[in-house]
């Protein structure tokens, strides 16, 4: 919440892009890396 304190003004679609979008890359790393491992067995 510190980093939306700093920024004065905010709209609803970049606080829900950030709050989305590093969890969503994480599963899609980990989702990619886990298909990438299977095709190698």
């Amino acid at each position: 919440m510190s980093l939306l304190q700093r920024l004065p003004k905010v709209t609803c679609i970049d606080y829900y892009f950030d709050i989305v979008s590093i969890p969503a890359w994480v599963l899609f790393e980990r989702f990619f890396n886990f298909a990438s491992n299977s095709q190698r067995n």
